[in-house]
């Protein structure tokens, strides 16, 4: 009797055993293929947002990738940036001057707004901006639309700084370390995955809101001249550089349309 009951227990152990084990295969499983979908999300890239290369629309999926120093969004080099080509050397020597100035500007006006967010709170830090801003020789005036700050400058070009969060501009080479790449870099992923534009050219980088977007597309779309185009573009405070890029590509916004 007492060996029966042995037997009985050591099937009911086994028994016991098998049960506990199938019952956590499909959990396992369940897991491992959470792992697997979210690296198969990964490699095929990022479905939303709008990504605008010199103008160009590039269609998605997104891949934001990063090899050292140098950053890439579907293979187009985005930092450090590739310098535009001159045949016009007085140009290649005055104009590059006036944008180091603006960069430097505008770098200075992201880090002393998120600088003073964080420590005054964004009231005290519009504040403490403007009064900066009324000190600069470059900006000819400056208004707010919600948390965009547009500036014109003395030259007449105007730009949208989203002020939102701390936006990262571009770097020469020698400026960049491998921080402020990695900064710059998870910083697009997440522009893109929100769903915002990122624009870059030879000399600019914008990001605009998801909301802005529309509104750019849809003068690109329209059926009028590129004159009537460039002044509507314009008036949204844009860059002139990128306005024509805009023009330039119009074939790449017909073709991605979405």
């Amino acid at each position: 009797m007492t060996h029966k009951i042995k037997i009985l227990l050591s099937v009911s152990c086994l028994l016991f055993i098998v049960l506990i084990t199938y019952s956590n295969l499909p959990a396992q499983e369940t897991i491992e293929r959470k792992k697997e979908k979210a690296t198969e999300a990964a490699m095929e890239g990022i479905q939303t947002g709008y990504v605008v290369a010199f103008g160009r629309l590039i269609p998605p999926p997104y891949k934001v990738t990063r090899e050292n120093n140098v950053i890439l969004i579907n293979n187009i080099q985005i930092f450090p940036r590739p310098q535009k080509k001159s045949v016009d050397k007085e140009k290649k020597n005055v104009v590059p001057e006036l944008a180091v100035k603006k960069h430097e500007l505008t770098t200075s006006i992201f880090e002393k707004y998120e600088n003073w967010s964080k420590t005054a709170g964004v009231k005290e830090a519009k504040s403490r901006l403007e009064n900066f801003l009324n000190s600069q020789s470059l900006i000819k005036s400056y208004q707010w639309n919600d948390e965009t700050l547009i500036i014109t400058y003395n030259d007449g070009d105007s730009e949208g700084l989203w002020l939102n969060t701390a936006r990262v501009t571009h770097k020469s080479p020698s400026e960049i370390e491998t921080e402020n790449i990695t900064i710059i870099f998870m910083q697009l992923q997440e522009d893109i995955k929100e769903g915002r534009l990122v624009a870059f050219g030879y000399d600019y980088t914008l990001t605009m809101p998801a909301s802005d977007i529309d509104l750019v597309k849809d003068i690109i779309l329209k059926s009028i001249s590129n004159n009537e185009k460039r002044d509507l573009l314009l008036k949204k405070s844009l860059k002139k550089s990128f306005v024509e890029d805009l023009l330039s590509n119009q074939d790449s916004w017909l073709e991605g349309n979405r």
